[in-house]
């Protein structure tokens, strides 16, 4: 939708309209404030070290490496103060219900895995069952999430691994109900380990101890925003790094120290 629809929609008679663009693209910010020039928008761009976006009566910062204190050092100027930060989601109680129910009652330590994804990030089948069939071998139970993108195919993986357990969205459940499950799995798994990308975030949220397979990204800006969190970086191959490429024992060897640590770190939890 244009920004220009959404502006119209939100239009109130006599009162001023305050726009902030998160977006990262230096040329597309600056088409847009020309855009909004004598519209009677205040408009707030997530330019470098906003320099671009400098008021009079505004003091200048350095703006902060990683993208989520940079967009809330946008809302911050909009407020001229300092706002309190948290990045943690709530979890409804009706989705923790759904996850008990999913787990059953055993009491193995829950690890949670992922690699459907687009382009070079998504996981191979080999190298999610081979991972989950080590993991159920040193006893934990292992839950696949099944997300949109390319990637391993829940058939496929019970193929290959009959005592993995599989739950994507299903078709009683809406996009935010099945958000919400994945919340509350998070809560209570001791790890989630899956490619760098959108289940990481939502899991931090939760504080889910994390590895992730990074292909390439820049973890200053992009790293989940949680204490407990291993990276494996992919093999290079040319100028692209694919995520299927990188080596099981490597991941495994990432998902075991992190295991190791949160045992020896928090024994008192129990997941």
């Amino acid at each position: 939708m244009p920004l220009s629809a959404i502006l119209a929609e939100f239009a109130r008679p006599g009162g001023q309209t305050t726009v902030v663009d998160f977006r990262a693209g230096v040329p597309g910010l600056m088409v847009t404030a020309l855009q909004l020039v004598g519209r009677g928008v205040r408009y707030e761009p997530n330019f470098a070290g906003h320099l671009l976006s400098l008021r009079w009566g505004t003091r200048w910062t350095l703006r902060p490496e990683h993208n989520a204190w940079r967009y809330h050092r946008l809302i911050e100027r909009l407020a001229g103060r300092h706002l309190p930060f948290d990045h943690r989601l709530d979890v409804p109680q009706a989705a923790r219900t759904q996850a008990r129910r999913l787990r059953g009652s055993g009491d193995r330590p829950l690890v949670l895995l992922g690699g459907n994804a687009r382009g070079n990030k998504f996981m191979s089948e080999a190298q999610v069952a081979a991972m989950a069939s080590n993991l159920i071998d040193a006893g934990y139970q292992v839950l696949y999430l099944v997300t949109p993108g390319d990637g391993p195919t829940p058939q496929a993986l019970l193929a290959r691994e009959s005592r993995l357990s599989v739950v994507g969205p299903e078709r009683e459940l809406g996009v935010e109900a099945f958000g919400d499950l994945l919340l509350a799995l998070g809560e209570m798994a001791a790890a989630y380990v899956g490619m760098e990308g959108g289940l990481g975030h939502l899991f931090a949220t939760v504080m889910t101890p994390t590895v992730i397979v990074n292909n390439g990204a820049n973890l200053e800006r992009w790293r989940p925003l949680s204490n407990r969190v291993e990276v494996v970086t992919a093999p290079r191959r040319g100028r692209t790094a694919n995520v299927s490429d990188t080596p099981v024992e490597s991941i495994l060897e990432a998902t075991h120290r992190l295991l190791a640590a949160g045992r020896r770190d928090h024994a008192d939890l129990v997941y």
